[in-house]
């Protein structure tokens, strides 16, 4: 079967009310397979992304991601205009 959790705490932008997330953990579980994503906030513009991939047979793979963005204003975000990188970890 399926199942998904989800935790997560989120702050108000400096520079708007957009909620901007702090931590933010995702587990998705498909027998025999799961799934977990993690969000982590270093600065205002700077987070740590994880996504790991585990089987049932004891295998996993891990995907590590430093993402960085031009400025804080979540409010009027637009991927295209507001990434500024995304370093592999």
């Amino acid at each position: 079967m399926a199942s998904i959790d989800f935790t997560a705490s989120y702050s108000t932008s400096s520079t708007g009310n957009f909620p901007t997330p702090l931590s933010v953990v995702a587990n998705v579980y498909f027998n025999p397979h799961s799934y977990k994503f993690t969000i982590s906030q270093f600065s205002t513009t700077q987070f740590k992304v994880t996504a790991d991939l585990l089987s049932g047979t004891g295998c996993s793979t891990s995907f590590n991601a430093t993402i960085t963005f031009k400025n804080d204003d979540y409010n009027n975000f637009v991927l295209a205009n507001d990434l500024q990188s995304i370093q592999d970890k």
